[in-house]
């Protein structure tokens, strides 16, 4: 299931002309076509092979060539059991130093840092990562309350933490459903069955939309308040706040700290669209 309709990616055209072959006899199409691959995964995310073959112009037998040499690279990932690659955070690594990550660094971090928190709680941004949320940025490293130090380019399960939860509560239903599912294959059979059932899930979801954010107990003594972080109506990131479970109850945890932590979610938001347009 694609996130938008599968048209053929619009940075792809093929030289069919002889003419233009001649031109171009230095080109190397396989490098290019590998390269358009990994254009089409950063902007479907989720796709199978047949749905990249169509959005680069290719074969389908190419495309899996493609794919599997690019997942021996470490560049992409694959869920065996349905056939769904994505962008693996190897990729970041292409363009090191330069602007791919620009809208972090621009305008999530300097937001972040500078956070009404007098505890300086660590915050992450995280986005969806194929069944995964991947952290994109972290206060951890400056903040003396961080229990469990979390890493940029760190993996976490959309089901069981408040990140994945919103994001999952927030982006499209199609999306939501194929995303459950992906996230479901891919936990291992003995954390399946601690997983809410599909109707509890749902309401669970529909109680994350109502409310705007999630609280969770994730675990190690650590509770995580996320907010999701919109361009226009669309969902693209969740911004979450962790603190010692000890420290204050669930309500205590909204009352201080969610109208906080949804204004900074909400100027990422407007930031990113600047940057953007």
């Amino acid at each position: 299931m694609a996130k938008k309709p599968l048209d053929p990616h619009p940075s792809w055209n093929p030289l069919e002309s002889s003419e233009a072959a001649k031109a171009n006899k230095n080109r190397v199409n396989s490098l290019l076509k590998g390269l358009r691959v990994i254009e089409v995964l950063n902007t479907y995310q989720c796709l199978n092979t047949n749905a990249v073959a169509k959005l680069i112009g290719a074969t389908r037998g190419t495309t899996y060539r493609l794919l599997e040499t690019l997942r021996e690279g470490g560049y992409v990932g694959r869920d065996e059991s349905s056939g769904i690659y994505w962008l693996e955070p190897t990729v970041l690594g292409l363009s090191e130093g330069m602007s791919q990550e620009k809208w972090v660094w621009k305008t999530a971090v300097p937001i972040m840092e500078n956070l009404d928190n007098t505890e300086t709680w660590p915050l992450s941004l995280v986005t969806p990562h194929g069944a995964t949320m991947i952290v994109r940025a972290t206060t951890d490293a400056q903040s003396p309350t961080s229990l469990h130090y979390m890493t940029i380019g760190a993996r976490m399960p959309m089901l069981t933490t408040a990140g994945g939860l919103v994001y999952l509560a927030f982006c499209e239903e199609k999306d939501r459903d194929f995303l459950i599912e992906l996230a479901r294959k891919s936990m291992r059979d003995n954390q399946e069955t601690s997983l809410p059932s599909g109707a509890m899930l749902k309401n669970q979801m529909a109680h994350i939309r109502k409310e705007g954010y999630a609280i969770h107990d994730g675990g190690h003594r650590i509770t995580a308040l996320a907010v999701p972080v919109f361009s226009k109506s669309r969902v693209f990131a969740v911004l979450a706040l962790r603190y010692f479970s000890s420290a204050m109850s669930f309500k205590q945890g909204v009352d201080r700290y969610l109208p906080t932590l949804k204004e900074a979610a909400r100027s990422i938001g407007l930031e990113f669209d600047a940057l953007e347009s």
